[in-house]
């Protein structure tokens, strides 16, 4: 090359290498392919496990088989288990309430309950038979007193003081008829009692008819209206204010006043 008139060499351009390496080309990419399975229930059970279950199911259902049929062997063999269990099968039916063993035939009537005119007026006094009961008897009591009482005044009505000692006005029944009959000795028609008035006489059969009549008048009439004492009953029973009738028939009272 000439510079200047200079002619100088020119050294020859050299081309330089460049310093960096090149690009080495990528390695391929390989895929991996994904293969679907199904999942079972063995998936998740240990292989050993599951074998160990399936050997203890099968040695426990063999030995439960073995022992059923020993012990029906041993039932078989023994009658007297088999008699106990019959026995108790037995029992058992039998206790069940059936038509059958519920049905039975009434051989005997119940006695009727028979209950005396004295209990039925006077419900508030029980008398019990002296010979279901160590107790005294009121009633017996009662009849040996009027008895004696009333035979001691020879009157008719010492003979019916059984009829007489169960009415409920029986001291009433008593005290009237001294007043009207000196103790039924001086009466008509086994009328103690003036039952009637003088021109209209009732008639009984017997004094046990009478007495239990004129008990029945005396609850009616006098005793349920509130004439319970002889002053009350005057003036109704005769008929007039009787100061005799009325004296009578208050010391009678007064007479068995402590008698039960």
């Amino acid at each position: 090359m000439n510079i200047d008139g200079v002619k100088r060499r020119t050294a020859p351009i050299q081309r330089q290498t460049p310093t960096h390496k090149p690009i080495a080309a990528r390695p391929a990419v390989r895929r991996k392919t994904i293969t679907t399975r199904p999942i079972g229930l063995l998936s998740f059970i240990d292989r050993r496990q599951f074998a160990t279950i399936v050997i203890t199911f099968i040695i426990t259902f063999a030995f439960s088989i073995a022992t059923s049929q020993g012990l029906a062997a041993v039932t078989s063999h023994n009658p007297i288990s088999a008699n106990q269990s019959s026995t108790t099968d037995a029992a058992l039916a039998s206790a069940q309430p059936t038509m059958s063993n519920l049905d039975f035939a009434v051989t005997e009537q119940p006695k009727t309950l028979e209950l005396n005119q004295y209990v039925l007026t006077r419900p508030d006094q029980v008398y019990v038979p002296s010979e279901d009961a160590n107790l005294p008897d009121p009633l017996k009591e009662r009849q040996e007193f009027l008895k004696q009482y009333l035979g001691a005044k020879h009157s008719p009505l010492a003979d019916h003081v059984e009829a007489l000692s169960e009415q409920s006005q029986w001291k009433l029944i008593i005290a009237i008829s001294r007043a009207e009959s000196s103790f039924c000795k001086h009466e008509v028609t086994n009328n103690c009692w003036g039952i009637g008035g003088a021109w209209n006489m009732k008639n009984y059969k017997n004094y046990d008819e009478a007495v239990a009549d004129v008990n029945r008048i005396l609850e009616q009439h006098y005793i349920s209206a509130g004439l319970d004492t002889p002053k009350e009953i005057v003036k109704k029973y005769v008929g007039h204010q009787s100061d005799t009738w009325q004296a009578a028939v208050e010391q009678e009272l007064q007479n068995l006043a402590s008698v039960k």
